[in-house]
């Protein structure tokens, strides 16, 4: 059974991974795998040199049979391992009882959106969050504490807001001194506005995702997550762990 065969049969578009696994197990005589059709894979022994290297080959058989020998349960295991989930934040930004929010006029007509986007690389939540709000609102913003975790699963809902599955950190922010919010020179298409919505007309509006009555729920009785950073821990020593 050939490495395509392989992704085949697991229902793998790309076998690069299943390539990458099967030679290392070819390589200390786990697994023997011919060109030929598909057929049932075939776990061999091999001589071992020595004590040191037929334990090596004993484990990494062992690992080749939880990996591959249950076809139905390594198809979720496979897709687990590669399944992208966008990391997103937004900022819960408010003053004078109202919320700042994102105007847009789409294909969904006029809607808002905290302020808010995906996460690139080489940024931190806190970071990503800082540069959403300027890129969206032109605000220097002071990121505090996490209000909301939001998940958007599309195969829990239907894919009304797309087939991404997403997780959104939105964090509770406040403007630095002397920012007044306005529509950057360089909006996102669908932009039209920044505006201060007063909570009490929050239900008059439309808000992607509906957070209208959690957000005043958390005014009232806010209850705030702690987002613990690795690089603001107390660190072991550099030799502790070894790469």
């Amino acid at each position: 059974m050939g490495y395509k065969a392989v992704a085949k049969a697991l229902e793998i578009k790309d076998h690069t991974y299943i390539r990458t696994r099967v030679k290392t197990y070819e390589k200390h005589g786990v697994v023997e795998l011919g060109r030929s059709r598909p057929r049932k894979r075939k776990v061999i022994s091999s001589t071992p040199v020595d004590l040191e290297e037929e334990n090596k080959r004993l484990q990494m058989k062992n690992e080749f049979l939880n990996v591959f020998g249950n076809e139905k349960m390594h198809k979720t295991a496979i897709k687990n391992v590669s399944y992208p989930i966008r990391v997103r934040t937004s900022a819960l930004i408010i003053k004078n009882n109202k919320l700042l929010l994102v105007e847009l006029n789409d294909g969904n007509g006029l809607h808002y959106n905290l302020p808010g986007g995906g996460v690139e690389q080489g940024e931190t939540l806190v970071e990503a969050v800082r540069r959403e709000a300027l890129e969206e609102a032109s605000i220097q913003i002071d990121v505090g504490k996490v209000a909301f975790l939001y998940e958007y699963a599309p195969f829990k809902n239907k894919e009304k807001y797309g087939t991404v599955h997403s997780l959104t950190t939105i964090f509770e922010c406040k403007l630095k001194g002397g920012e007044t919010p306005c529509l950057s020179d360089n909006p996102d298409e669908n932009q039209i506005g920044v505006k201060w919505i007063p909570l009490d007309e929050l239900q008059n509006i439309v808000l992607y995702p509906n957070l209208r009555s959690e957000i005043q729920t958390y005014i009232n009785n806010k209850r705030n997550i702690e987002l613990m950073e690795e690089q603001q821990l107390e660190g072991y020593p550099d030799n502790y762990f070894k790469v």
